[in-house]
């Protein structure tokens, strides 16, 4: 299943952002394709996401990390 979640914050602290970061990650992990889109500054320090982006004046930019398990949905 492909899943959006939109959080208007980042992955760390506590409350809304760590519910929202654990959900991602166990969504990826049963297999599904997770779009989490939110201003995380630092997606690298998330070993279960596998690509990120960033958009600028010059238009969309994408990353993959590699970090994610090629058992586990993307994310």
């Amino acid at each position: 299943m492909r899943v959006l979640i939109w959080h208007g914050w980042l992955l760390e602290g506590s409350g809304s952002n760590v519910y929202t970061a654990r959900l991602a990650e166990v969504l990826a992990s049963q297999g599904h394709d997770v779009l989490l889109l939110c201003q995380e500054g630092h997606p690298e320090r998330y070993p279960w996401i596998d690509a990120w982006g960033a958009v600028g004046p010059g238009g969309v930019s994408i990353e993959t990390s590699g970090g994610a398990s090629s058992s586990a949905g993307r994310s």
